[in-house]
């Protein structure tokens, strides 16, 4: 078991922990880490999107605008 300190609000130690060295002394991935923070980013900009239709196009249905083709 590893022991932890607790400090509360005012950051004093208030008591100490003890958490299971097979969870909390693991060896970090960077990797893993930035490879979910950028789920995160990306899940976070989903439905944000937006497309013009064909009236809102600048040019469109405009006395002598030309055709694209």
């Amino acid at each position: 078991m590893m022991k932890v300190d607790v400090y509360n609000l005012q950051g004093e130690k208030s008591s100490t922990v003890d958490l299971p060295e097979e969870i909390f002394a693991a060896k970090v991935n960077v990797d893993l880490m930035h490879q979910a923070y950028l789920r995160q980013m990306a899940n976070a900009r989903l439905g944000t999107h937006s497309t013009k239709r064909r009236g809102e196009v600048a040019g469109v249905n405009m006395p002598g605008a030309s055709s694209p083709h």
